[in-house]
């Protein structure tokens, strides 16, 4: 059965959602401290960077592609593999883009970095070849499209920039995906309620932890510290949600300590076991122990690392 929009493109579409204590070492812990952001040779590239590269080919390129749909407009390639459920309508997704010409050294479209696009599945105003691109992925994927004109542009276009009648590439990755809240998107740079913040930062924690298995380890890291922010910065009620909180900060400072030594990070290891010990969650957890102890062990503090080995 044909799934693909009904939607007649005589002209250009609506296109507001394309452009646009003991061992713990005490260390800084700004903000900025807790971004990992610079790749290591050789691995996964991080989630805020502009990505893709031109295809001077398209009828060579369509060769290795598959079809998404039945008619054959929307073409794809993984080049990284996602894991999870499929997207259906009711969530959020957030991707990153970059969009190519035929024979084109520069994207004509693409997010800038760290500000990815967020698309409402149920209502976002996409071209339909992108709708069903995204709809076609999973969280943590990053694939290369070939989308027909007649799901993108039309025949009109919109030119100069939008070329009429003309196919294009686009580099997608889905960055994560959450559960569409009724009230709307949240505003991270305010401070929310906690029943707001906490099914987001369930969904980033387990899109970092699908990162994570998937060995992109500073994506994972990147996820796992919006999501700490978030629960710092939100309002609490009472008790209950309190304890929820430091529940949730617990599993993420873990996780974190985990990715910053997988990355050669000891430091921001260090910082993440300060937290779980004020959190009285290390000299009783002995895989924050061991954590702590292989950051110890890489900036040459032996005798600490010893001491946290001994312990766990």
């Amino acid at each position: 059965m044909d799934r693909s929009p009904s939607i007649t493109l005589e002209t250009g579409l609506d296109l507001r959602q394309v452009t646009s204590t003991g061992s713990i070492l005490h260390i800084s812990q700004n903000e900025d401290d807790f971004l990992c952001t610079e790749p290591e040779e050789n691995k996964f590239i991080p989630i805020d960077f502009t990505f893709g590269e031109p295809v001077n080919n398209f009828e060579l390129f369509e060769k290795s592609l598959t079809a998404v749909d039945n008619n054959g407009y929307v073409k794809k390639k993984v080049l990284e593999e996602g894991g999870g459920l499929p997207f259906y309508e009711g969530q959020t997704v957030t991707v990153m883009f970059a969009g190519y010409w035929e024979n084109e050294l520069e994207p004509f479209d693409s997010t800038a970095v760290n500000k990815p696009m967020h698309v409402d599945l149920n209502d976002n105003g996409l071209l339909p070849g992108l709708q069903i691109a995204i709809k076609s992925m999973l969280v943590g994927e990053t694939s290369v499209f070939l989308l027909s004109y007649k799901v993108m542009y039309g025949e009109m276009g919109i030119p100069p920039r939008i070329k009429p009648k003309s196919d294009c590439v686009f580099y997608l990755k889905a960055v994560k995906c959450i559960i569409t809240p009724k009230e709307g998107l949240l505003n991270i740079s305010e401070r929310n309620m906690f029943h707001r913040v906490h099914d987001e930062v369930r969904m980033l924690y387990s899109s970092g932890y699908t990162l994570y298995k998937i060995s992109n380890y500073y994506g994972a890291v990147k996820l796992f510290n919006k999501a700490v922010n978030m629960l710092h910065k939100c309002r609490l009620a009472d008790e209950k949600e309190e304890e929820k909180q430091e529940k949730l900060l617990k599993k993420l400072y873990l996780n974190i300590a985990i990715c910053s030594n997988k990355i050669k990070k000891p430091l921001k290891t260090c910082i993440a076991c300060n937290e779980l010990n004020r959190l009285n969650n290390l000299w009783n957890n002995a895989k924050a122990l061991l954590q702590n102890a292989r950051a110890l062990r890489m900036i040459g503090e032996f005798d600490e690392a010893e001491k946290s080995l001994r312990d766990h």
